[in-house]
């Protein structure tokens, strides 16, 4: 009986001692796999390994604590990590990805606490002095100052039958890209679809994708690139694959050689890196290793495995996904880059009935709200 009510206090207590050594570890940079040309971009990637570094020399285990979310901004890499129940984010010294035996020195800006598996914090990205989280637990999307971890804002873009915003995992929102006008974000589930939208001039606009399921929302260009991580519901298809305006990338490959769980990605103009992570029951999906599949502009390149087993984010060592950065400039710009890749908008909600406090709560007070006037509310 004893067993039972200390066991998981115990183990709980070991994984957070665990993760505080992990922290204060310097960069590892130990070389995993030799290779020679495979790549041409150096690519840090979040895993559930830690940080792993992939260019055309090799692959370097970089840190030993898994990370989902990931940016890099000028000198400061920001990660979000699991410390026992909390989804923390934490920003260290950027150099020390790629300097061995230097430290990160880890500092704690944000911290929230996770529900069950997957209600953590997910993919992260940099805009204007400002962090914004996707912080799935929530179903929301969170600002934060990126120096001192201050919360500054936060909205919850999908509502229930009632006009409530819905403050719980409950279409999984994983992905976020911001831009000084808007931002585009990305919801793993809409029912049996999923859902992308885009927030700005005062309005949050919801566009749905056939399967559900997605991952990734990167704009290069006037391009949206996201995985449609398992194709499910897709006529019997078995295997995740690329999107690039709501088409399938390199489907043909994808087809004949099946990838398990799609997610990540990021390029230069002559190739595209993928992950690929495990796939299966939730105890057997951190099991075996996970891969990169490399396309060129001729089509595939290459596949190799990694020292982890499920691939979270991919980056570039600059911070950015690909060579050609954005070109929408305005939310009106950006809401015709969704519409042409995935039709008119399902729903056009005002962001300022969706905001919520820090606590995740709606309170309808106007000094709960913070502020995200960025996005014209």
């Amino acid at each position: 009986m004893l067993s039972r009510v200390f066991r998981p206090a115990l183990t709980l207590a070991v994984e957070q001692w665990r993760f505080q050594r992990a922290l204060k570890r310097p960069s590892g940079f130990k070389r995993t796999k030799n290779h020679s040309g495979r790549l041409e971009g150096r690519y840090l990637l979040s895993t559930d390994q830690g940080l792993i570094l992939a260019d055309s020399a090799g692959v370097y285990q970089i840190t030993t604590f898994g990370v989902f979310g990931l940016a890099i901004d000028g000198d400061a890499v920001y990660v979000a990590a699991l410390d026992g129940e909390d989804s923390v984010v934490f920003v260290g010294h950027a150099d020390a990805i790629t300097a061995p035996s230097s430290q990160f020195e880890w500092r704690e800006l944000y911290r929230v606490s996770k529900t069950g598996h997957s209600g953590r914090i997910h993919q992260i990205c940099v805009c204007n002095g400002c962090l914004w989280l996707s912080n799935t637990a929530q179903n929301s999307l969170v600002k934060i100052d990126r120096f001192s971890g201050a919360w500054m804002g936060a909205f919850a873009p999908f509502k229930c039958s009632f006009g409530h915003p819905i403050l719980t995992d409950h279409n999984h929102v994983n992905a976020v890209s911001a831009f000084p006008n808007f931002m585009l974000f990305g919801a793993f589930r809409a029912n049996r679809q999923s859902a992308f939208g885009v927030c700005g001039a005062g309005e949050v606009r919801l566009y749905l994708y056939k399967n559900m399921g997605i991952h990734d929302c990167v704009i290069s260009g006037n391009d949206l690139f996201f995985s449609d991580s398992y194709r499910m519901f897709d006529n019997g298809v078995v295997g995740g694959c690329i999107c690039v305006n709501g088409e399938y990338k390199f489907s043909d490959y994808f087809d004949e050689n099946p990838a398990g769980f799609v997610r990540g990605l990021a390029g230069t103009d002559g190739e595209l890196v993928v992950g690929n992570s495990v796939t299966g029951p939730r105890a057997e999906r951190f099991n075996g290793r996970g891969e990169l599949i490399v396309f060129g502009s001729q089509g595939f390149k290459d596949r190799f495995n990694i020292p982890a087993a499920q691939v979270y984010d991919i980056i570039r060592l600059d911070g950015t996904h690909f060579d050609n950065p954005a070109m929408p400039n305005t939310f009106s710009d950006a809401c015709s880059v969704l519409e042409r890749a995935l039709g008119p908008p399902a729903e056009v909600l005002m962001l300022s009935d969706l905001l919520v406090g820090p606590s995740g709560s709606k309170k309808f007070s106007v000094d709960d709200r913070g502020d995200i006037s960025e996005y014209g509310v």
